[in-house]
């Protein structure tokens, strides 16, 4: 079994390596810079959260490729804000970003937290994706009825969708995907069908067909920093 080696300071800043080559090119030399390998991706993923705190203070990326994009909190990761109105029956139709290739395509497997928030306030529904790995999140617009389990399911959805439409632009095979979830709805949606939301059900059964991906319980609310923010990436298409 090999190790991940956890760059919480580096020349590409927080970021996870496979192996230690690339693992030494972005610390040796670097001053100040804060790495340790471990056995685990996940125990690597608690050392680059450990610092962090929980901010919301929003600032403009200086990232000219991504014009959409923001950073949030003290310890920040870039994001992208998709307000697209896109059709509830089908699959959407994502925009190409290079800069997000380029750092996921050599990743495997690709990591994904979800959520899924709603407002009584705004009526409104959010979707929040968050890539741990490359420190890269989505906060997507909900269509149809504005409600928290639509959040959940669409967040899988429009979150395997940004990855996959990627790979095929590239003409690069699907990748192996771990959506990490605390909806149990939605992680039984294989067994459990969701009577009111069988349309968005059908989406994520024919994404099943093309895509390698499987779920992984995690606990809301519970310090885990990935789930977390995309909790905040979820609220913030929510109006929270």
């Amino acid at each position: 079994m090999g190790k991940f080696y956890a760059v919480r300071i580096g020349k590409e800043g927080p970021k996870i390596y496979s192996d230690w080559e690339s693992c030494k090119q972005q610390v040796l030399g670097y001053s100040g810079a804060v790495y340790k390998s471990f056995p685990t991706l996940f125990e690597a993923q608690n050392f680059i959260s450990e610092s962090s705190t929980q901010a919301t203070a929003l600032s403009v990326s200086t990232d000219p490729s991504d014009t959409n994009s923001q950073t949030i909190g003290l310890y920040p990761y870039q994001f992208l804000r998709i307000q697209e109105n896109f059709d509830t029956q089908q699959l959407p139709t994502i925009s190409g970003n290079q800069s997000f290739l380029d750092k996921i395509f050599q990743i495997t497997p690709i990591c994904m937290y979800t959520d899924g928030s709603a407002s009584p306030v705004t009526q409104k529904a959010g979707a929040g994706i968050y890539f741990p790995q490359i420190n890269f999140g989505l906060s997507v617009n909900v269509p149809g009825n504005q409600t928290n389990n639509r959040g959940e399911f669409w967040s899988v959805i429009y979150g395997l969708e940004y990855v996959q439409a990627h790979f095929r632009a590239a003409n690069l095979p699907p990748v192996e995907i771990i959506v990490y979830s605390d909806s149990e709805l939605t992680i039984n949606v294989f067994v459990n069908t969701a009577v009111k939301n069988l349309d968005l059900v059908a989406l994520i059964q024919q994404q099943k067909k093309f895509y390698p991906f499987r779920f992984v319980k995690v606990l809301a609310h519970s310090g885990d920093i990935n789930n977390d923010r995309a909790d905040v990436l979820a609220k913030m298409s929510a109006g929270l």
